[in-house]
């Protein structure tokens, strides 16, 4: 967002003081290493009844990895309590026959809570994903999301030149997708797990060739 320019003091100055120094500009969060303990990561998608601000959330995942390896997952359609448009539907297949009867977004999201605590977030195109979910809590009137978050589209972005930083577009690129991609939760987290850790390969981080570069922000996607 671009900063006001800063007025010039009009005061004057006590003689035989330097001028003060400008302060530097604010940069963006740096790729910061997280080793050990902190290889904590949920990567986890949302299906939604659209792209629209309001849209309500009808299917979420997450797959838990700690220390690179999968340590569980969770996997649960919602019932947005109202019809999915078709052309929803079109994109990822759910139907509102689909959803009648399964939980609703508050008791699911209870469970999102307690199975990403203490994890860093992992999302492709993480903004969305978090406003679709903290939405959900703020209606509820449940604690929004506090996890720090890292977005595989921004790490593609840093690291690759592409014409398109769609998930399909950079798994393609990585090899990590070789034929056509079903946009269901499940199915999109766990390819964007794949992305995640191709692009950590690929980050070069002197001394610490195991690590896992995670860009620790929790507001800037």
């Amino acid at each position: 967002m671009p900063t006001a320019s800063r007025a010039r003091s009009t005061r004057s100055r006590s003689p035989g003081r330097s001028p003060a120094r400008p302060r530097p500009s604010p940069r963006r969060p740096r790729t910061k290493v997280a080793t050990g303990a902190d290889q904590h990561v949920v990567v986890f998608d949302t299906e939604t009844t659209g792209l629209h601000r309001g849209a309500r959330l009808v299917e979420i995942a997450a797959v838990k990895y700690v220390k690179g390896r999968e340590a569980g997952r969770m996997v649960s359609l919602v019932d947005p309590g109202e019809r999915i448009p078709s052309e929803a539907t079109a994109v990822h297949g759910i139907t509102s026959a689909m959803v009648r009867g399964q939980p609703r977004a508050p008791q699911v999201l209870q469970d999102f809570h307690r199975f990403i605590e203490g994890a860093v977030l992992v999302a492709h195109f993480a903004a969305f994903d978090l406003r679709i979910i903290n939405d959900e809590l703020q209606r509820a009137r449940l604690p929004l999301l506090k996890n720090a978050h890292v977005c595989t589209r921004n790490m593609a972005r840093a690291h690759l030149h592409l014409y398109s930083y769609r998930l399909e577009d950079v798994a393609r690129h990585l090899g990590v997708l070789k034929g056509p991609q079903k946009h269901r939760a499940l199915g999109d987290v766990l390819l964007a797990a794949a992305v995640f850790h191709k692009l950590q390969e690929r980050i070069e981080v002197p001394d610490e060739r195991r690590a896992i570069a995670t860009t620790a922000s929790r507001s800037s996607t």
